[in-house]
């Protein structure tokens, strides 16, 4: 199911789900993760959530926190914010990082503060240095016009010693971790792997004479 998902046939993986039950095969925490996960890929909100209930009504599998990072990411790429937040709420665990990450990027897209608010207080007591979520808690207040709370979260800012972060800094989130990765930088682990296939990208580019509308010396010269 992990390499369905992965390769682009999430569609078919809860159908191989049904197929190991039809034939006794007895499923774990890794295989709900990722049927979990396809259903995220594929927007499959109820069937997500029929496996996620399963693991301890059909199966006495008690869901670890990847598959609540799953189901928290499902809800959250649906729209399905409040949901998500109970979720969270309702875990037995303390939630990590990267599951009040999935949620607080929802509430960025959903433009949803108040919920933003909160994933933002949980992340300043667990990644009490990490600038991304404060960052990104004021792009949204200031998208609101909400200028009072701008001033509040900078001053906090400030007071914690964050800081704001260099231009040209983005994060990704990739498998429930957050990167963060800045214009010409070479700091992050995966970093030949990156420029690696940032050249294999360029080479085919240029055997598909594609032109790019800036100018290619001055965009190579910026890896």
């Amino acid at each position: 199911m992990e390499g369905l998902g992965v390769h682009g046939y999430a569609n078919e993986a809860p159908a191989m789900f049904c197929k190991m039950e039809r034939e006794k095969i007895k499923p774990n925490g890794v295989t709900f993760e990722s049927v979990l996960s396809a259903c995220t890929h594929s927007g499959f909100v109820e069937e997500g959530r029929k496996r996620f209930s399963s693991t301890i009504l059909d199966y006495s599998i008690c869901p670890e926190v990847e598959q609540y990072g799953c189901m928290v990411d499902l809800l959250t790429k649906a729209g399905l914010l409040e949901n998500a937040l109970g979720l969270i709420r309702s875990m037995e665990f303390e939630p990590n990082s990267g599951i009040w990450g999935a949620l607080l990027g929802g509430c960025e897209l959903r433009k949803n503060l108040e919920i933003a608010q909160v994933c933002v207080k949980e992340l300043m007591l667990l990644e009490p240095n990490n600038c991304g979520c404060f960052n990104l808690s004021v792009n949204m207040c200031v998208d609101a016009k909400r200028w009072g709370e701008v001033a509040d979260i900078r001053a906090t800012m400030k007071e914690l010693g964050v800081e704001k972060g260099c231009p040209g800094t983005s994060w990704i989130e990739m498998e429930r971790k957050v990167h963060q990765l800045a214009a010409s930088d070479e700091s992050h682990s995966a970093s030949d792997e990156i420029y690696s296939l940032l050249m294999e990208l360029y080479v085919k580019l240029k055997l598909d004479v594609y032109v790019p509308e800036l100018d290619s010396e001055l965009w190579w010269c910026s890896f």
